[in-house]
Parts: C-alpha cells; structure tokens; sequence
C-alpha cells in the first residue's frame, strides 16, 4: 500500500509539473486524459489538490467552458490551502482571480489579487521563488483591469523566474505576457514620451529575446511583437513586413495568438486602405477578445475609425457608444478606480500581519515579567479572573522572600536582582506547564496551580520552599542564602477575591511564625503548618 501511495503521490506532482509547462503543448489533450485517469483512483486531499490544479491549468488552455473550470480551480484552492502547498497555492488563486474577472466577479478578482500579493511577499520572504506562472497570471489580472504598472512588474518578475528554455512551452508565456503588458502600456503612454520609450524598450529587449525561427508559435509570437512595436512607432512598413512572414502559418481559432495576429493585421489592412479587409479581421478578433478588455479597447477606437473612413455614421456610433459604455465606464473608470487602491490594499494587509506580529509580541512582553521572565502582575490577574468563571475550588500560593532587603543592603541591588531571578526560575522549574507563576511585585510570587485541593496546594507550596532553600545560593554572592515563606490558600472559584486575602493572611502569619516555612488556609479555617525556623 505504501507503494501505491508513494506513486500516486509521484504521479500527481509529475502531472502538475507538465500541466504548468503545457503552454501550447501539442499533446495537451492526452495529458488531459492522464490526469483525469489519475483524479478517478486518488482520494489523497494533497494529491487531488494538486491534480484538480493541473486540470484545471490544462482545461483553461484547451478553452474548456469556464463554467466547468470553476468548481475544479476552487476545489483545488481549498485543497492546496488545507495541504499548506503555498507556491502551488498561489498559482490556484491567481488562476481563480482571473477566472473570477473572465466571468465579471470583478469584486471577488481583486480580493484574491490582494490575496495573491500577500502570498507571493510571503514566499519571497521565507526564501521560496514565487511560481514563475502565479506572477504571470497576476500580470495578466492587473493588465485586464488596466492596472498596467503593477502588470508591468510582475510580467517581468514572471519572466525573470522562469528559468527554461524559451520555445512553444512556458518560456513563450512569459515573453509574451511581458510583450501584453508593455505594449498595452505604451499604448496608453499618450503625452508621455519618456514612459512610452520605457515601455517600448521593455517590448524590444522580451521580442528579441523569441527565437523567431523556432516553432509556429515562436515565429508567431515574433512577427505579432515585432508588428505592434512598429505600429507604435508608426513604422507601417515594418508592421507589414512582420506579418507577411508568417502569413502562410495557419492558426486554429482558438490559439491564443490568433486574436493578436488578427487584430495586429486588421489595423496594418486599415492604414493600408484595405477597408473590407480590415472589418473582417477586426470582427473576427472581436469575438475572441471579449476577456481581453484593454486591447478590445483598442480595437474598438480603431474599429470607430474605420467606420467613419466608410461612412457608416451608425456603426460609427454604435462602437463609441460600446467604447464608452463597456469599457470606459466600467473598466478604465469602475476598475481602473479599484486598482488603483489594489496597491495600497495589498500594503495595508501585509502591514496588518506585521501589526499582529506586534501586537503579539507585545502581548508577551505584558504577559512576561522584565526582570525574572515568570508571569506579570497583570497575567495573574487575566488568569485569575478566568479561573474564576469555573465551578469548583482553586488554589492560590503566595510566597515572599525572606529578609530580601538586607540582601539588597548588604550584597546590592544587582545581587538582589540575580535572586529575583533565580527564584523565578527555581518556581519556573518546579511547577508543572499547567501551573501559573507570576511575580505579584517586588519580591513576592503568586502561584495558581491547576488543581483545587490544599492538600496537593501545600505540598507544591513545601516543595518549592525546600527548592529555593536548596539552591547554591553561593554562586552569586559569597556566604548568601535565600529562603522564602509561603501561604496556601483554597476555596470556591467564585470567591478568588476572599481566597487570595486567605493566602495573604496565610502568607503574614508565615513570616510572623519565623519564615522559611508553608501556611495553608481553607476558607474560613487554617490547615497545616511546615517548614524550619
């Protein structure tokens, strides 16, 4: 069985690690079928974490209806979070972010965005590299949303993660999600030269690093980046002769470089008084850009010229009114608005995990006592009270250094602090986890053990009396000996206000009987006395 386990296991990450890698892979549809095969035998939550992750990575890039993707990806993210796979994690909820945005949960998109770039710092932080494809789909999010700054940035951190070789697979997503995010910036750079070169330099340095005669998809991607940065730098020859080199290539429809390739090619048909031609191309790019909001953006203005090149006021004003109602209003401005704020959410909630850092450590700072590291005054006090909403009896030990400030006056005060110290530390020991031990001030200890008998009270009360006097109090100061007195007390839970005035009273007739010795008090009577003189 042990066996199996381990290579189901092994098989689950195997198929995780290809779907992740299975960007325009040509044999995407049988690893569809071995993951399916592998999901019918694993019950393993780790494992059908993983595998319900690779499903859904390969349903998305085989256009499998979104509908259908959904439950699989949020399966998957409960998964993976219970399974506390963090780097795989991220890449479910930044994939769940953008099927979100894909299906317009536009609310419920930026709230895993922010989600994401806490998890990503996260990673960094404790030395993990962020999945090159959890920062590539983050770019992708933040780049539909028009948030193209913060698209920019993880575009290249995706691509600077990613350390394959660049050709048909992975190494093409990167690239080419740099290229989405830089050339749709510099689009929107208008008046703003020095942006608008930045971002072109970026679109350069990622299209040449395609090897342009490589695969179908290499070439592709090539002649696409190299048209849009001509067309950006109103070089319409170039533009053409980008596209003619790969006019003979045939993509299917469903391809993610098609749209490019078709829109790209419609706008070169237009500037090169091609009209018909380009309406076709723009129409046919249309229907598959519609979860591309920026560059449908785009496309529509162009689309708007071409009709008023053609006359046609009507269609003229049908795509104007698109542009301003689709997507001005509800993506520059409705959208564009919110990311503006995803920043300094994403911010505000890291500063919020490092605020509770804080506010623990200063929890235990206020529960510890500076000087001898037992409880505060003001944990004793928290711990009795919620001891005190119990039913049944508790217990109360007090104790006191005897004589401590003819320690301070004969030995100093740095001494007296090292036996303060040390009397913590022998309470510390000798009591159980269960126990509370707090300094109550000065040279006074308070214990609650977590048993309400005063027998077993007055015996921990003994114990620790003869292990503060056993210490080698010597190794601090020379011809030094500490002891300490001690009061017990017991009573009803509800009543821990007279119960510590019993250990008090216990604690007082202690010192009055000669110190160095244990009273113990029941409510309303007085129980043993031990201890010497």
């Amino acid at each position: 069985m042990s066996n199996l386990f381990h290579m189901a296991r092994t098989r689950s990450e195997e198929l995780i690690d290809e779907a992740i890698g299975s960007f325009a892979h040509s044999a995407i549809a049988g690893l569809a079928a071995r993951i399916n095969a592998v999901l019918r035998v694993t019950a393993a939550p780790d494992q059908r974490g993983r595998l319900q992750l690779a499903k859904s990575i390969v349903g998305r890039r085989m256009s499998r209806p979104l509908a259908e993707i959904r439950p699989d990806l949020e399966e998957a993210t409960g998964l993976l979070e219970l399974s506390g796979e963090r780097a795989l994690l991220s890449i479910a909820t930044t994939q769940l972010s953008s099927l979100y945005l894909m299906v317009d949960e536009v609310d419920d998109c930026i709230d895993l965005a922010v989600r994401a770039i806490v998890m990503l710092d996260e990673l960094r932080d404790d030395g993990i590299e962020p999945p090159a494809l959890a920062l590539a789909d983050l770019a992708t999010v933040f780049r539909h949303l028009t948030a193209f700054d913060m698209a920019l940035t993880y575009s290249q951190a995706a691509l600077e993660a990613f350390d394959g070789a660049v050709d048909d697979g992975s190494g093409l997503l990167y690239i080419v999600t740099v290229l989405d995010c830089a050339i749709e910036q510099a689009w929107n750079c208008a008046g703003d030269d020095a942006r608008r070169g930045q971002n072109l330099d970026i679109a350069r340095s990622a299209a040449g690093s395609i090897d342009s005669t490589g695969s179908q998809h290499a070439q592709i991607a090539a002649a696409w980046a190299t048209a849009e940065i001509a067309l950006l730098e109103d070089d319409l020859v170039g533009a053409r002769n980008a596209i003619e080199r790969v006019e003979d290539v045939r993509l299917s429809v469903g391809d993610f470089l098609y749209p490019r390739l078709g829109f790209v090619g419609g706008v070169i048909a237009r500037r090169d008084g091609h009209l018909a031609e380009a309406l076709d191309k723009l129409n046919t790019a249309e229907e598959l850009l519609l979860d591309d909001p920026a560059r449908l953006h785009r496309l529509l203005r162009e689309r708007v010229s071409l009709h008023s090149e053609l006359g046609e006021l009507e269609l003229v004003a049908r795509d104007a009114l698109a542009l301003a109602d689709s997507v001005e209003e509800r993506q520059f401005r409705y959208v564009g608005a919110l990311m503006d704020q995803v920043d300094s959410r994403a911010v505000a909630e890291q500063s919020r995990f490092e605020l509770a850092e804080k506010a623990d450590a200063l929890t235990e700072r206020t529960r510890r006592d500076g000087l001898t590291g037992v409880g505060s005054r003001s944990w004793f006090d928290t711990c009795l009270a919620q001891r005190t909403t119990g039913a049944g009896n508790i217990a109360l030990i007090l104790a006191d250094v005897d004589h401590f400030k003819s320690v301070n006056d004969n030995y100093s005060h740095v001494i007296g602090d090292e036996v303060l110290r040390r009397v913590g530390s022998v309470l510390s020991t000798f009591t159980r986890k269960e126990d509370v031990v707090a300094r109550f001030g000065g040279e006074e200890f308070a214990v609650i053990p977590a048993g309400g008998d005063l027998v077993r009270a007055h015996e921990l009360g003994e114990r620790l009396r003869k292990a503060v006097e056993a210490e080698e109090w010597s190794e601090i100061a020379d011809g030094l000996s500490v002891t300490i007195s001690v009061g017990v007390s017991v009573g009803p839970a509800k009543r821990s206000d007279q119960v510590f005035r019993a250990a008090d009273d216990a604690l007082y007739e202690a010192k009055a009987n000669g110190r160095n010795c244990v009273i113990g008090h029941r409510l309303g009577r007085a129980s043993n006395r031990s201890g010497t003189n």
